[in-house]
C-alpha cells in the first residue's frame, strides 16, 4: 500500500479542500460527458414501431409456407432447380385526413399510370421488369392486382428478383403524382426530431419517457423469475443503504459520514461510465438498470466503513499527545491507512480478480456485468484513497472543533460561584452530576430513546474499546455470490423488427391469386419462392375543392373551434411565457392592493378607538 496509494493519500489528506474541489470538478466534466453520450445514443431514438422486414414464402403442393431468406436467395441464384423466385410489392393508397369527402378511393386509374408511365431508375418500363405467371414472356400480362374501391385500396405489383428496389426508388424520387384531379404523395411518415437535435431540457424528458416505455415493454415480455430476481436485487440494494446508515450512526455520525461514503461512491460511478465507454464495454440502459442493484451490493460500503472505524478509533483523534499538542488530522488518517490500508487493498484486488474471471467466461450478460463491476471497483478503490481520505480529514477537524465547543460549554456551566478575590469555585454537586450524566448517557432514558436504540442503534456504539465488532472483518467473497443472482442478459440482446405477416387477409388473398394464375398458365403444379416486401403508403388528396358545407354550424362546433385555436395560441412558447408573466404581475398587484385595503381598515379602526377614548 505504501508503494501504490500512500503517496497519493499523503497529498490528499494534507490538502483536503483542494482535493475535494478538484475531484468534484472532474466529476462534473464526467457528468456532462455522460449526458452527451446519452443525448447521441442510438438507444433513445424514436419509439415508433420499427419498419417491417420482408417475409419469404414458398408454394409447395398448393400451399404457402414460410421460408428463410437463404431459401429465396438460392432459388434466385439457381433457377434450374425447378424453383422460380419473384418479389411482391404492395402499394396502399389512403385518403388525406384533411380531405373531407365520403367518395371511396379508386386506385385503378393511378395503378394503370404507375405500370405504364413510371419507369425505374435505370430507365426500364414496368413490363420489362415484372413477373409473368407461368413464363417470362411478354405474351402474358404481368401479375398485378387492384383491390376494390374503398378507404384504403391496395395495388400489388410483381417483380423479377432484384428489380423491385429499382422501381421503388423511382417512385420515391417522383414523390408527387397528379392523376385525374387527385394528388398522390408518397407518405414517408412524419419525421421526428432526433434527440441530438433537441434543445434545452426537452431531450431529458424525452430520454426519460423513452427509458420508462422501453423498460415497461421489456417488463411485459420478461419472465416472472427475471422480474423476481431484479426486485430481490433492489431490496438488497436498499438493505445495503440501510446498513451504511446504521454503521455510520454506530460510529458516531448520523448524516455526514454516510453522506461522504455515498458521495464517494457516486463520483466513482460517474468516472466508471466514461471509462467503460472508452474501453468499449457495452453499456445498455436497460441492462444497466437491471444490474445496478447487484453492482451496488458487489461494490459495497464495508471498506470505507472499515477505514472510518480505524480513524474514529485512533487514540489521538480527539485526545492530545503526551506533550499536549494535537496530532495533525492528516497524520491521524495516514496512520489509520497504515493499519487497515493493506487489508482494504487486498480485498479490492481479490474482488477484481474474481470479476476478471467472470469477464473471461464468455457468458452472455455475465461478461458485461463483470467488466463494469471490475471497473467500478477499481474506481471505488481510487476514490477511497483520495476523495474519501480527504473527507475523513475534514471530519476529524470538525469533530475536534465540536469537542472543544462542548468542553467550553461544560466548563462555563459548571462554575457555580465566584469568591471575593475573583476566583471561580466549582461546586461538588456539579462535578458529581457531570459524572452521573456521563455514566447515564450510555443508556437510553425514556421510551423514545429505547425504541430508537433498538431500531437504529446507539450512536457511537462502535467507538467503545471493548466492542467486539471493532475487530470484525467482513469476507469480501460473500458479496460476489450476488453474481449468481444477476439475470444473464446480454447488452446486445434486442428484439428484431417483425416480418410482414403473410397470413393477413390482404397478402393471403394475393398469394392465392398468384398460385391460381401460375397453375392456369402452366396447367400443372409449380413451385414458387416469393419475397413479400413491406408495403409502401401513398397519400391521396383530391385537388378539386368539395362543395362548401352549410354555414349554419352549431354552437358546439364554434366552441370547439375557439378552444382549439386558444390551445394552439397558448402552446406557443413565446405567448405562453408572456401569459405566465402577466399572471404573476396580476397576482402581485392584487396582493399589494389587498394589503393596502387591510392597512387602511386597520388605520380607520385605530382612529375610531382613539376618538372614542
Amino acid at each position: 500500500m505504501r508503494a501504490l496509494l500512500r503517496p497519493l493519500s499523503t497529498h490528499t489528506v494534507f490538502s483536503p479542500i483542494e482535493t475535494i474541489v478538484t475531484v468534484f470538478v472532474l466529476a462534473t466534466l464526467a457528468y456532462f460527458h455522460i449526458l452527451s453520450g446519452i443525448k447521441h445514443s442510438s438507444f433513445f431514438e424514436s419509439t415508433q414501431p420499427p419498419a417491417l422486414r420482408p417475409a419469404y414464402a414458398r408454394l409447395t403442393d398448393g400451399e404457402w409456407v414460410a421460408v428463410t431468406q437463404h431459401d429465396w436467395a438460392e432459388a434466385w441464384k439457381h433457377p434450374e432447380d425447378g424453383l422460380e423466385a419473384l418479389e411482391l410489392q404492395q402499394v396502399v393508397f389512403t385518403l388525406d385526413d384533411k380531405a373531407h369527402t365520403a367518395t371511396p378511393l379508386d386506385a385503378s386509374t393511378v395503378a394503370q399510370y404507375l405500370v405504364s408511365e413510371l419507369p425505374s431508375l435505370s430507365g426500364k418500363a414496368y413490363p420489362s421488369i415484372c413477373h409473368y405467371p407461368g413464363s417470362n414472356l411478354s405474351s402474358v400480362a404481368c401479375f398485378t392486382t387492384v383491390s376494390e374501391p374503398g378507404a384504403s385500396p391496395v395495388l400489388t405489383l410483381s417483380f423479377k428478383p432484384g428489380s423491385r428496389e429499382d422501381w421503388i426508388g423511382a417512385l420515391k424520387q417522383a414523390k408527387n403524382l397528379i392523376v385525374d384531379g387527385v394528388k398522390y404523395e408518397l407518405d414517408a411518415g412524419k419525421r421526428q426530431e432526433s434527440i441530438g437535435e433537441m434543445k434545452s431540457s426537452k431531450w431529458v424528458a424525452y430520454a426519460l419517457s423513452a427509458l420508462v416505455l422501453r423498460f415497461w415493454e421489456l417488463t411485459k415480455k420478461a419472465d416472472s423469475l427475471d422480474i423476481l430476481v431484479v426486485l430481490t436485487g433492489y431490496i438488497l440494494m436498499h438493505v445495503t443503504f440501510m446498513r451504511l446508515f446504521l454503521s455510520s450512526r454506530a460510529l458516531g455520525s448520523n448524516f455526514w459520514l454516510s453522506t461522504g461514503i455515498f458521495s464517494s461512491a457516486i463520483v466513482s460511478f460517474l468516472f466508471t461510465l466514461p471509462l467503460c465507454r472508452s474501453l468499449d464495454i457495452p453499456l445498455d440502459p436497460i441492462a444497466l438498470t437491471e444490474a445496478l442493484p447487484f453492482l451496488v451490493c458487489t461494490v459495497g460500503f464495508d471498506k470505507p466503513l472499515r477505514l472510518a472505524r480505524a480513524v474514529m478509533a485512533h487514540p489521538h483523534m480527539i485526545k492530545p499527545q503526551e506533550d499536549g499538542r494535537m496530532k495533525a488530522a492528516g497524520e491521524v488518517v495516514l496512520e489509520a491507512l497504515d493499519r487497515v490500508g493493506n487489508m482494504i487493498l487486498r480485498d479490492y484486488a481479490l474482488e477484481i480478480a474474481v470479476l476478471l474471471v467472470g469477464v473471461n467466461s464468455h457468458v452472455g450478460g455475465l461478461k458485461e456485468f463483470c467488466a463494469v463491476a471490475a471497473v467500478a471497483l477499481a474506481m471505488d478503490c481510487l476514490m477511497t484513497f483520495t476523495l474519501y481520505t480527504a473527507v475523513l480529514t475534514v471530519m476529524v477537524e470538525v469533530r475536534r472543533i465540536k469537542k472543544v465547543r462542548e468542553m467550553t460549554r461544560s466548563r462555563s456551566s459548571s462554575i457555580t460561584a465566584v469568591t471575593a478575590n475573583g476566583t471561580a469555585v466549582r461546586g461538588a454537586l456539579s462535578r458529581s452530576s457531570s459524572k452521573t450524566n456521563l455514566a447515564s448517557s450510555a443508556e437510553p432514558k425514556n421510551l423514545r430513546e429505547r425504541v430508537s436504540a433498538s431500531v437504529i442503534g446507539v450512536k457511537g456504539s462502535l467507538l467503545k474499546e471493548d466492542n467486539p465488532r471493532m475487530q470484525e472483518v467482513e469476507n469480501p467473497m460473500a458479496r460476489l455470490k450476488l453474481l449468481l443472482r444477476h439475470p444473464l442478459r446480454s447488452a446486445q440482446e434486442i428484439v428484431p423488427p417483425p416480418r410482414v405477416d403473410i397470413t393477413s387477409p390482404a397478402i393471403a388473398s394475393v398469394l392465392a391469386n398468384l398460385a391460381v394464375s401460375e397453375q392456369a398458365q402452366t396447367g400443372q403444379p409449380i413451385e414458387l419462392v416469393v419475397k413479400v416486401a413491406p408495403p409502401v403508403y401513398i397519400k391521396a388528396t383530391p385537388t378539386v375543392v368539395p362543395a362548401s358545407r352549410p354555414t349554419n354550424a352549431g354552437t358546439g362546433e364554434a366552441i370547439e373551434k375557439f378552444m382549439s385555436s386558444w390551445s394552439s395560441l397558448v402552446g406557443d412558447p413565446v405567448v405562453s411565457k408572456w401569459i405566465v408573466a402577466l399572471l404573476a404581475v396580476s397576482v402581485a398587484l392584487n396582493g399589494y392592493l389587498l394589503k393596502g385595503i387591510a392597512a387602511g381598515s386597520g388605520l380607520a379602526a385605530m382612529r375610531a378607538n382613539c376618538t372614542g377614548a
